[in-house]
């Protein structure tokens, strides 16, 4: 595989030939030679001069220092460039979790299970916390779920239902959230909500994506909405964009073949049951890019 660097290169008293150099492991290595003026403008593109790239050498993701030197000691500005990686695929999901009241303090969820139409056999892991002002509890910790799944619960009270379902394939190549928080009195009358049922209209081209965000909040007040990436591990945390859609945005680099792109919501804690709105701890909805990187 190789890239094509396009550049401008500006001559004055040089040799005529030219090379470039990248810094790899510390040490100027000899990336590709080119004949040219010995004065004036040298355009360097795929038309006229083309610089393939070896990315067994520069793997894509990752940014390194260039520099041109000629065959008589001349050496250009030093700058740095990142060698862009390509977006491959993604892995995305409608995840539109519903509640049902029976009858004062009487619920019942659905979780439905939805998985990527590119990878039918994921499975689901579902869980519902229940907030009170004291602490919290868990009501469902299940995973390896192929099937909707259904959950009443009864006599809790006052608090807050918080609901978080993820998508993972066998090998843990990728994942997708989704989440829901109902905000719930004693007498079966709903306080607040927020809903978040994943991405729609995605398209990329290269290493840019655009995509929307779709949630839905009811008598609550988000402080901020904003698009994070993360590499494969759910590390490495970077903000790209604080408005939904997301636009033609490029991603930033990584070194991981799988990016995680999330939509996360920063809830005004003191609208809510204790500890669900914590700061720092966004709801929202996440999915998996795949790209070239190796």
């Amino acid at each position: 595989m190789s890239l094509i660097f396009n550049d401008t290169l500006l001559a004055t008293d040089t040799s005529g030939v030219y090379t470039l150099q990248a810094l790899v492991g510390g040490a100027w290595t000899d990336i590709h030679s080119i004949a040219g003026a010995q004065n004036g403008s040298i355009p360097v593109d795929a038309a006229i001069n083309t610089i393939p790239v070896d990315t067994a050498l520069l793997p894509v993701g990752q940014t390194f220092q260039f520099k041109w030197v000629d065959t008589i000691g001349n050496e250009s500005n030093i700058v740095s460039a990142l060698v862009p990686f390509t977006i491959l695929d993604y892995y995305t999901s409608t995840e539109d979790i519903t509640y049902t009241n029976n009858g004062g303090d009487n619920w019942t969820f659905t979780i439905p299970y939805t998985p990527p139409s590119n990878d039918p056999v994921d499975t689901l892991i579902n869980q519902i916390l229940f907030y009170t002002d004291t602490g919290n509890t868990a009501l469902v910790a299940q995973g390896g779920i192929t099937s909707t799944q259904t959950y009443n619960f009864s006599g809790n009270g006052a608090g807050t239902y918080m609901i978080e379902t993820i998508y993972e394939n066998s090998t843990g190549a990728h994942v997708v959230i989704a989440a829901a928080i109902v905000m719930v009195d004693g007498a079966g009358n709903v306080l607040r909500q927020l809903t978040v049922t994943g991405f729609s209209n995605v398209s990329f081209s290269g290493m840019n994506i655009s995509c929307t965000a779709n949630y839905q909040i009811t008598n609550a007040t988000a402080e901020f909405g904003g698009y994070l990436t993360f590499d494969g591990a759910f590390s490495n945390e970077q903000v790209i964009g604080t408005t939904n859609p997301l636009a033609d945005q490029q991603l930033p680099a990584y070194t991981t073949s799988q990016l995680i792109l999330v939509f996360g919501i920063q809830l005004d804690q003191s609208e809510w049951t204790a500890g669900v709105a914590a700061p720092g701890a966004p709801t929202g909805c996440g999915m998996t890019l795949i790209t070239d990187i190796l």
